[in-house]
């Protein structure tokens, strides 16, 4: 293979023009996250901009839904979203049931309601006998209810009413407390006075008893009016629907919550599945990659370990962050222990980089941001890959937060990347051999304090050539795009990039910026690795797993 040319000046200068507009795009739009003397702003603003350099090309259109503020939902995973946070519906409900009830005994005062009856004779001849009686005559009696009420509540009743009581109450007043009703849909008119007083509703009810008969009669010469019942005085208040007033609540609150937690979830800019990377982006998903789990279903962990440690396996029931808020189950390796569904899903993913990348075998491993879990992706795609029986190696070029001599345990050594591009020693002596079966190791060695200019050395690239023939796959992980560029100087050195997206961590908002940075460069990239994902059809899997291994068994004895 031939001796690749190191990056000319006009094209140092075209990537720092591009890191610069890139720089301005993203102060423009995140000026919060790229401060003036910010780690990333030091790092984006390097160089000036070539007068002669042409505009970069323009990017690939990305869904609608990715440069809107909003999210494309579908009603099941509005329904899941919902049965996630059905605590928090259902102490909104318990609130709206309790607060509902609460205001209702205490500040809802009490009601007393009197009634007086009255019926109305009708010209009808046949009402004299009930044998004659039409559904009609009962509908017209029924429908003149209304018309009756109308009439009484005018303002000559009204204020012969408060007359009646002493003047104290205005007519517009009296008419809202008064109500009228069919009694069992008959001639019988019922009235219903509603107050605060016992006596002053039994006194109201009286009063119209006693002034309606003679305008109902003269208006709607309707016959006769008789009082068939007057008002008593109401011993006990109205019940104050405490029941129906609570479940009001409830069903507020309940409504309120659920209506709360889908503007949230139109609004969430983190990642919380495939359809979310799908609907937002126009990369493909390369490998899907849920959390750890041994071969019992339980989550596996690994604590924070120091170079040379044990790396003790803990097991807890999801992958929580340790207090150092490094993620733990970014630190696990695939080993003899672990559950088939995790080695099936890395070798998923190595069979979709090899149909990608075809004959070519340099891939860059990199991630939006931090904690996204690139280092033990890395890791986990050399181990299975060297399952198959090729000759892996890893070259960790993350020389800020270096992680692969954490991940393998090796040994403690001075020397490593950093020595080999510097020239104080050799690959052949930097590089850790057979830390697994066909898979070797290159750990950063010292941290550098010039990184950047040491991934776009000519050793760098000589290195990469190298490695190119001597082995069958070569991975080498990055640190976050967005946090430093020096995923970028090394990204013409390889045949593709993969990005790693972590589930419920990664925003849209880092990974387009990513995206944006990726194609102003003209990185290649290959897809998503979505770490921490949903696990699908788990115990049918393992159901299979080991039914298929007991039965080897049975049939070899």
């Amino acid at each position: 293979m031939g001796q690749e040319k190191p990056p000319s000046k006009e094209n140092l200068a075209a990537a720092q023009y591009e890191m610069e507009y890139t720089n301005d795009k993203i102060r423009l739009k995140r000026n919060s996250r790229l401060e003036a003397g910010g780690r990333g702003a030091a790092v984006y603003g390097a160089g000036q901009p070539d007068q002669g350099q042409t505009q970069p090309a323009e990017r690939k259109t990305e869904p609608a839904s990715s440069r809107s503020g909003w999210r494309e939902i579908d009603v099941t995973e509005v329904f899941w979203y919902l049965l996630k946070h059905v605590w928090f519906i259902i102490l909104a409900t318990a609130v709206g049931v309790a607060g509902m009830t609460y205001y209702t005994i205490n500040y809802i005062p009490d009601t007393y309601t009197a009634s007086a009856k009255l019926y109305v004779y009708t010209n009808n001849p046949n009402q004299t006998n009930y044998q004659y009686t039409s559904s009609s005559d009962l509908y017209t009696a029924t429908r003149l209810v209304q018309t009756y009420g109308v009439i009484i509540k005018t303002n000559k009743v009204m204020e012969a009413v408060a007359n009646r009581l002493g003047g104290g109450i205005r007519p517009e007043t009296l008419a809202a407390m008064i109500r009228f009703e069919s009694v069992n849909e008959t001639e019988i008119i019922g009235i219903k006075a509603t107050t605060s007083d016992p006596k002053l509703s039994m006194d109201i009810c009286n009063a119209v008893a006693e002034f309606a008969p003679a305008e109902l009669t003269r208006i709607t010469q309707a016959g006769n009016v008789d009082v068939v019942d007057y008002a008593k005085l109401p011993v006990a208040p109205d019940s104050k629907g405490v029941s129906q007033r609570a479940m009001t609540g409830g069903t507020a609150g309940f409504a309120i919550a659920c209506v709360l937690l889908f503007l949230l979830m139109l609004r969430d800019r983190h990642i919380r599945g495939e359809g979310d990377l799908v609907n937002a982006f126009s990369q493909e998903i390369i490998a899907s990659i849920p959390a750890p789990r041994n071969h019992k279903g339980k989550s596996i962990t690994i604590s924070k370990g120091k170079p040379g440690g044990s790396g003790k396996v803990k097991r807890t029931k999801g992958g929580r962050r340790s207090k150092a808020g490094v993620s733990r189950a970014n630190r696990y390796i695939l080993t003899s222990d672990s559950s088939p569904d995790d080695l099936e899903n890395f070798k998923l993913f190595r069979i979709s980089l090899q149909v990608i990348l075809e004959n070519r075998n340099v891939v860059m491993i990199t991630s939006s941001i931090p904690s996204e879990g690139k280092s033990s992706v890395s890791a986990n795609l050399a181990i299975v890959t060297a399952m198959d029986g090729r000759k892996v190696l890893v070259i960790d070029a993350d020389m800020r937060k270096p992680m692969q001599h954490v991940l393998f345990q090796t040994p403690a050594s001075e020397y490593g990347l950093t020595e080999v591009l510097t020239g104080r020693t050799s690959f052949d002596r930097a590089v850790h051999r057979n830390v697994h079966p066909n898979l070797d190791v290159l750990t950063v060695g010292a941290k550098p304090q010039k990184p950047i200019e040491l991934l776009n050395s000519i050793s760098m690239r000589n290195l990469l050539l190298r490695a190119r023939n001597e082995y069958d796959f070569v991975i080498v992980d990055t640190p976050p795009i967005n946090v430093v560029a020096d995923a970028l100087v090394l990204a013409d050195q390889v045949d593709g990039v993969a990005f790693v997206v972590r589930k419920d961590v990664s925003t849209r908002d880092d990974i387009r910026m990513a995206m944006h940075i990726a194609r102003r460069t003209k990185i290649n990239i290959l897809g998503f690795v979505l770490t921490n994902a949903k696990r699908t059809l788990r115990a049918r899997r393992h159901k299979y797993y080991y039914s298929y291994k007991n039965y080897g068994v049975k049939y070899s004895e």
